[in-house]
């Protein structure tokens, strides 16, 4: 299981607390109609503090939550990797019921070095790839040769197939059973994972 967090960082979150009450306090002493920016300052400042905990606690508890149930922590997303074999459309599934979605890989360290769907299909026009989100596909890591719709196949969805960080994707069609791999992403505010989680699986 994950460790739990130290005494000083569980104390943070309490003293940006304090800070913020004690802002609203400041800010609740001055007198009415005097010094009112430095009002308004103090409580900007209170609100913008509290925003920052409640955003704190929150990925606390998010990332204690999913790696108890087995997910991996890596650069701002949580990724689940599945140990059964579905088809692409029930891969994605699993990944919807568990508040996530097929992988979108963003850069070459996301390519898993397994083989795995992930969510990116041309099924809504041939030839035209895109992401289950609905964005194009900006950057590939197709192996050389693909996508080819291999003997005439309906090779509609892409997954991890090749030990190869650069070009590893290959099209396949989206019936075939494969293991698969769920992202969810976390708070944009936060791009770095604790360090004890930041490794990517071999």
């Amino acid at each position: 299981g994950a460790a739990s967090p130290s005494g000083s960082s569980a104390n943070g979150p309490l003293f940006l607390f304090s800070v913020a009450l004690l802002h609203r306090r400041s800010a609740s002493l001055l007198p009415q109609g005097f010094f009112f920016i430095d009002k308004i300052v103090l409580y900007s400042c209170a609100e913008t503090l509290l925003c920052l905990v409640v955003e704190l606690m929150s990925l606390i508890v998010s990332t204690d939550h999913y790696l108890k149930q087995n997910w991996i922590y890596f650069s701002g997303s949580f990724y689940y990797i599945s140990t059964t074999e579905k088809s692409w459309q029930s891969s994605r599934d699993d990944c919807l019921g568990r508040g996530a979605d097929l992988i979108i890989i963003d850069s070459r360290e996301e390519n898993f070095q397994k083989r795995l769907w992930i969510g990116l299909s041309d099924r809504q026009s041939e030839g035209h790839w895109i992401w289950q989100d609905g964005t194009s596909l900006d950057e590939s890591f197709w192996h050389p040769g693909e996508p080819n719709s291999y003997w005439g196949r309906d090779e509609d969805c892409a997954e991890i197939k090749y030990i190869n960080d650069v070009n590893s994707w290959n099209d396949l069609v989206c019936t075939n059973e494969n293991f698969w791999i769920c992202e969810k992403k976390t708070g944009q505010w936060l791009t770095e994972p604790p360090r004890q989680l930041k490794k990517m699986p071999d």
